[in-house]
This record gives C-alpha cells, structure tokens and sequence, in this order.
C-alpha cells in the first residue's frame, strides 16, 4: 500500500486536517495504490463525474467516503449552499449498516447523516451539511422533493453504490429515472460504482463521466467447482477444451465428516472450514433452502448419542450462542424455534423472512465467529457487508433462475476476510449433470 501522511491528504486532494484525522481514528492511515491513481487521475477532484468499477472489498467505499467529505467540508468553508450529498443503496439492510457507519465518521466534522429508508427519514432541509443515505426508491422521492421546491442546488454529490442494478429488470428503471433527473435538473456531481457491472463505458458514457476499472483484491480470491465430492478449479469452466468433467484434474477429493450421512457434501465443506475456526457463508437457492440447511448442519455438528462430537465448543461459546438466543427471545414475534434449534450447534439462517432487528443479531454473531455457519438466500451478497474464509454455493439457481456471472462474482467475491486471511475460498457446487449449465 502506499502510505499517506495527514500533510499529504492535505496536500493532494485538499481534505484538511480534520477530515484526515477523522479517517485515522477508523484506523485508516494508508491507501492501495488504485485508490490513490483513482482519486488523482480521474477528475473526481475537479467536479467530474466517474464510473468506478471495482472488485468486492477491493476499497471503493473509502473513495467514495473521501469525496463526499471532501466536497461536504469544502461546500461548508465556501458557504455555498450545495452542501447535502446522496449515498443510493439498493437494500434497507445495506443502508442502515452505512448509516451508522458514517454517522461515527461525519459527527466530528459536523456533518449530519440522515437515514432514509424503511419509513426512516425526516426533512432533508436548511443550509447544514448533510449526508442522506437512501434507498433508490427514497432517493427518487427525495430528489422529487428538492426539485419541486426548487432546491435542487443544493445538491453537491450523489453516490450510487451497486449501479449494476441499472440493468436489472425489476428496479433498474427506478435508477435510471433518478440519474436521469439528477443529469437534467441539479449540477451534482455524480459517483457510480459497482463490483460486477459489465458495462461501464456504456453508463459513463450517458453520465458524461469518466471510467476507472481496477481488478485489485486485497485477499486472493480461489475459486472452485465441487462435484460428487471432488475439488476442482474453477478456470476449467473457462476452458472451451473442456465439454465434460475432467475428474483427472480434482484437485482433492472431500468425504462425508465422521461417516455422517450427508449426500451433497456441503456438511463436510463447511466442517473442513469450522474445525480450523474459519467462518463459512451458505448461499441456498431459496429461502426454505436456508432454514434446510441450517438445520442440517446443525444436526451434523451436534454431540452424538455415541459421544462423537464433530465440532468442540468451549464454555465461552455457549455463553455467547446462549446471549444471542435471548436477543432474538426480545425481538418482536420472539424467539424463532428453528434459530433456537440451530444456534447452539454453531449454525442459523438469514432472509427477507426475518425482521431487520433479527438479520442484525445473526449478521453480529457471524462476524463476531459465535456462529460459524450461515445459510443465506443471495440477497444477502450486495445487501450486507459481511465477508467469509469460505463461501459455498449450494447451487448454480437462485429460485427458479441460472445464476448469470454478475451474481456469482458477487457471491464468490464474499470470500476473505481483509486483516484477517491472505485468501478466501469459493466452492460452486454441481451435480455432474450440471456441467454445460455452469459453464
């Protein structure tokens, strides 16, 4: 990484004092080198809008943070009136880890940061520096607000995070109107940044924006098919050699743990990962998928009549396991008894099905290692930031659908874990008669 001092911060992109301190609080005292050529290179400092398209966890976020305090801090020592910035994201639970998140980093500068989202919000009004970290459906309002009170200047910056999802057929045309507004009615400068889009030069184009494109990942990125128990890389798939299962070329072959019944071998993936104290991320094709799972696995990890006990838990983790059951018994609708079956074995479930305050305390207990296992539908992959040592797809569907490249980069690229591990592991899981479909 290359190494910034606060004079250099200062210096280069004209941030300040404060603003630098505030970034070595959160422990931030050095930038890879992508983000410092990003920042310098593409225009973003002269007002300029930008495509940015990044891998997961390769460090868009702080690029992101630094230009909205940047331009915030900057609007409010000029006194000119554009000092509210937009931060669009595409789930609830994605802009309520944001918000608070920013809420830590923008108090000191006396910046507000407003939520809005799930019924949350409140006036986006007056002349005060302000952050409104929204959803594309609040945005859109938001912003409908502003011009017809004829307030839209007061706009400096809109970030749209995930803007991939401008193809998607279900809410892509909801941000594509709110760019649209946003080009035609404000002078905002605008930031679009996105781990999977596939065409970025398209969307900088109607943006009148530039591109930065980087495929830097902190953490290496190893990447596999498992089929009828056996390893292989990934890269095969790729290979217009290879029409059928080079079986040859497995790299090991994995068994059922302990001789336990466990016909897809998800089980013994997830095992190989918990016994060595690494976190493993379940995606499942479906939400009654996930509660299977976890179930299962828990039954798996479970002491055994015989005494086996696959998985050793310490007092410790049973206290904490115990602590996050009586979370969940406080929850509105009270304790889940699937979640209560599960958690003391080291494994739970996450979908829309559960209240935000539930995800919550389960995506707490994960990153924390008091639940090790986590099945989860795919939403989960851009709606949370919450990496894994491994991620398994249970399958190459979501619901009734392939998944398309986009969607497992997005998935596979939960894997490692940044300070942590030096690599993170993905494993799509196939049936040999899936093959071609995976290909």
């Amino acid at each position: 990484a290359v190494t910034l001092s606060l004079s250099d911060w200062s210096q280069r992109w004209g941030l300040g004092d404060e603003v630098s301190s505030v970034f070595l609080k959160r422990g931030i005292s050095s930038l890879f080198e992508w983000q410092v050529d990003c920042i310098n290179s593409s225009g973003i400092l002269q007002g300029g809008n930008l495509v940015l398209s990044a891998p997961t966890s390769a460090g868009k976020t702080l690029v992101s943070d630094i230009l909205i305090l940047r331009n915030l801090v900057r609007a409010m020592q000029r006194e000119t009136g554009r000092a509210k910035a937009l931060l669009v994201l595409p789930y609830v639970s994605l802009a309520q880890e944001k918000t608070l998140s920013l809420k830590h980093t923008a108090s000191p500068l006396n910046i507000k940061v407003t939520g809005f989202y799930a019924g949350k919000g409140g006036p986006f009004a007056g002349t005060e520096a302000e952050i409104a970290v929204c959803t594309i459906e609040k945005a859109n309002s938001l912003v409908n607000r502003l011009i017809e009170e004829s307030r839209q200047d007061v706009l400096a910056l809109v970030v749209v995070d995930e803007a991939h999802l401008i193809s998607d057929e279900q809410r892509g045309f909801l941000l594509e109107l709110l760019l649209a507004k946003i080009l035609a009615s404000t002078q905002a400068q605008v930031l679009c940044m996105s781990a999977t889009i596939s065409n970025p030069e398209d969307l900088a184009s109607w943006l009148n924006a530039s591109v930065y494109k980087t495929e830097f990942r902190p953490i290496e990125l190893a990447e596999y098919i498992f089929v009828n128990g056996n390893v292989l890389p990934a890269k095969l798939l790729r290979d217009d050699k290879c029409n059928s299962i080079p079986f040859s070329l497995a790299q090991r072959r994995v068994g059922p743990t302990f001789g336990l019944k466990d016909p897809d071998l998800v089980g013994a993936l997830a095992y190989e990962a918990i016994r060595t104290s690494q976190s493993t991320l379940i995606f499942c094709s479906s939400k009654s998928a996930t509660e299977s799972c976890a179930k299962f696995l828990a039954g798996l990890f479970a002491p055994k009549e015989d005494k086996r006990n696959p998985v050793r838990v310490s007092d410790e983790l049973v206290e904490k396991r115990a602590a996050i059951l009586e979370e969940l018994a406080r929850c509105e609708g009270g304790l889940d008894p699937s979640l209560k079956a599960t958690i003391p074995h080291g494994a739970a479930f996450h979908h829309a099905g559960l209240t935000l305050e539930e995800r919550t305390i389960l995506e707490n207990g994960f990153r924390a290692g008091t639940i090790p296992v986590l099945a989860a539908t795919s939403t989960l992959a851009a709606g949370v930031n919450l990496p894994a040592s491994r991620v398994i797809l249970r399958s190459p569907n979501v619901g009734m659908e392939t998944l398309d490249p986009m969607r497992y980069k997005q998935m596979s690229g939960r894997a490692g874990r940044t300070g942590l591990e030096t690599m993170g592991e993905s494993y799509l899981m196939i049936k040999s008669s899936q093959w071609a479909l995976a290909k």
